[in-house]
């Protein structure tokens, strides 16, 4: 038996959670067929409505209850939001080689809300709309009272079957909006819950923007001696030419933003991280054979290969064994945003 959350009572759609003992008389009618529905209002389960005889199709439900739900909104409200996607026009992201590892939260575009009571004040159920000599059933036909020449909008609900082609293709402007659940017609109808998934705007003029230029820095690093490396930096917006050639003679580079996260300090520690990595240098904290609990002083160690004490500096080891994991570990901490190259 299906529970169905709301039915007519004197020409309202009356929810459920309205519903007390005293009101338990009135008469109720499914929105969807018109059957006659009894309020069920248990102490121990969730209260709910049924109907007096054979239930009609959940599907249709939910359909009717978004359309009557929607329009109760859209008519007690100085405004109606819907949810639509603006377009960064400022560059070709998918051109742009750091947007795979940055993806700056501008880069694909901002949400932004389109307030539908701006161009309409009036919302009919499954009303019909002629334009040229093709007519169109609307699940809720928006227009303008005042203003004759503002087009109609449409907004169309969905569980499995989209808007015919021919629907959208007519150049009516249409928001169609998928429900599978009574849940889903709270959530479209809460702009804090909106979601931008829920709905599709057909036959509207892309909205775009100019998304800001990012502050990124480049280090560049190259042997300085024997032993040492130099790191460069250079300062730059995100579109910079410089950023994606290589600077000549570096053994490896990153790009990182320009904040005050990525000091000059934290840039060489990184660098030195990367060179063990590399296989510029070696440092026995990233030797397999390291052995953390034996750690002398500052100078001297031990390991699994030796295990006396053997001094410092590594790069006399001949049996160094990077250990892959503990050094990612420790990168992914100090280098969990940026491009490394």
């Amino acid at each position: 038996m299906i529970q169905y959350p709301a039915a007519y009572s004197e020409g309202h759609l009356v929810e459920i959670e309205s519903v007390s003992e005293k009101d338990r008389r009135k008469e109720y009618f499914c929105i969807s067929c018109g059957a006659e529905m009894l309020p069920v209002l248990g102490k121990k389960r969730e209260h709910y409505f049924r109907h007096s005889g054979v239930s009609c199709s959940w599907d249709g439900f939910i359909h009717k209850y978004a359309e009557l739900r929607i329009k109760e909104a859209f008519d007690n409200s100085d405004t109606f939001f819907i949810p639509f996607n603006r377009h960064n026009r400022s560059l070709k992201v998918e051109k742009c080689f750091l947007y795979s590892r940055f993806c700056f939260p501008q880069c694909d575009g901002i949400i932004d809300a389109l307030d539908l009571k701006k161009w309409y004040d009036t919302c009919e159920v499954e009303k019909e709309y002629k334009t040229g000599e093709k007519k169109y059933i609307a699940d809720l036909l928006l227009t303008n009272s005042k203003n004759e020449k503002q087009k109609p909008l449409f907004i169309e609900i969905f569980h499995t079957h989209k808007s015919t082609d021919d629907k959208r293709n007519s150049g009516i402007k249409i928001i169609e909006i998928k429900v599978d659940s009574i849940d889903d017609v709270k959530t479209f109808l809460d702009p804090k819950r909106q979601k931008l998934s829920s709905c599709e705007l057909i036959n509207f003029k892309s909205e775009s923007y100019i998304a800001d230029l990012y502050e990124v820095q480049k280090a560049s690093y190259t042997k300085d001696g024997q032993d040492d490396l130099k790191c460069d930096t250079v300062q730059c917006v995100c579109t910079d030419k410089r950023l994606a050639i290589k600077t000549e003679d570096s053994l490896f580079e990153i790009i990182v933003p320009a904040d005050k996260e990525f000091s000059q300090n934290t840039l060489k520690s990184i660098g030195h991280l990367l060179a063990i990595q590399k296989g510029f240098k070696k440092e026995c904290r990233y030797c397999q054979y390291f052995t953390t609990n034996r750690v002398v002083i500052s100078y001297v160690h031990r390991c699994r290969v030796n295990y006396f004490p053997r001094p410092l500096p590594e790069k006399t080891c001949d049996k160094f064994i990077l250990d892959e994991p503990e050094l990612e570990k420790v990168l992914k901490k100090v280098v969990h945003k940026g491009l490394i190259r």
